[in-house]
């Protein structure tokens, strides 16, 4: 019986993995054909898991060689207000980031963030995100999957 239940937990959790890089691609591939610059993490910043924990992983990961934890930079909650206009001067002015859930789109022109808040229908903002805190963002997702 415990050989059954390690067995389904591992099947489930080698499923997500599986399912989790093929959205990964899925959305890297868009963001290419978008011809912006853009960052990719292995992790949505908006994960509840990853909310709840980031604080006691960010050391480690930061830590891993090879600059493997670079990814940190933005997602951890809030990057966007501590990085400033850092990552825009980097890129330019527009760049999406790619992770297994999303594609989220980061403008810092502004006819750009005005054409994309007038055409709704073309830039579907995750409606998931703002429940009862009405939080608003300057992040849209580009569905892929």
């Amino acid at each position: 019986m415990l050989s059954f239940v390690i067995f389904i937990v591992l099947f489930l959790t080698g499923t997500w993995f599986i399912r989790g890089l093929l959205a990964f691609h899925a959305n890297k591939r868009i963001a290419i054909q978008l011809g912006l610059p853009y960052v990719a993490s292995p992790i949505d910043p908006w994960y509840p898991l990853w909310i709840a924990s980031q604080r006691r992983l960010l050391p480690l990961l930061r830590k891993l060689p090879f600059n493997l934890g670079s990814f940190t930079r933005y997602t951890t909650w809030g990057w966007q207000y501590k990085d400033h206009y850092d990552m825009h001067r980097e890129l330019g002015d527009a760049f999406v980031h790619v992770n297994p859930f999303n594609n989220e789109l980061f403008l810092a022109d502004a006819g750009a963030i005005n054409e994309v808040f007038t055409r709704r229908k073309d830039f579907l903002k995750p409606v998931q995100r703002y429940g009862a805190s009405s939080v608003l963002t300057y992040s849209c997702s580009l569905q892929g999957n």
